[in-house]
Formats: C-alpha cells, structure tokens, sequence
C-alpha cells in the first residue's frame, strides 16, 4: 500500500513515496529525517488525534504543508549527528 513512486498520494490516501535518486518536489513526505521552514510550525501542527497510534501522522502533516509551501524530496541529503 507504500510502495515507492512520485511523491503524490494514491487514490486510497496512501502516500507512494519517492526511493529514486532524483531531486523533485512532491506532495508527501516520509517522516524521520525532513525539515521544515521555522513558520511553517506557526500555520501547521501535527495532529494530535494521532499521537498514540502514531501512523502516517508524517504524511498527513506533508500533505497539508504541500498545499501551501513546495516540498522538495533531496535524496542527496544527509543528517549528521555530532
């Protein structure tokens, strides 16, 4: 049900994330290792209907992001922990 592809959400509401290694803008991202606009916290809030079972709350936070604001999938990306 998510299985990778362009970044978009499937007709049944499942996100078909990107796995590829090309730079592109999406309307969904995977939760873990994204970063947002500091103002982008100030419009939007995860929902906390979802804070106990916590499924797709990643998702559904992109996808309302993505209505407003550009999301870019960089696969080049790297997080470094010090």
């Amino acid at each position: 049900m998510t299985d990778s592809g362009k970044g978009k959400l499937k007709l049944s509401g499942f996100p078909a994330h990107r796995d590829d290694n090309k730079l592109a803008f999406v309307k969904v991202l995977p939760g873990g290792c994204t970063a947002y606009l500091k103002e982008v916290f100030s419009r939007y809030l995860f929902d906390e209907n979802l804070t106990e079972y916590a499924y797709m709350e990643d998702m559904d936070f992109s996808y309302r992001v993505s209505k407003k604001y550009r999301l870019l999938y960089q696969p080049e990306a790297k997080l470094m922990v010090s």
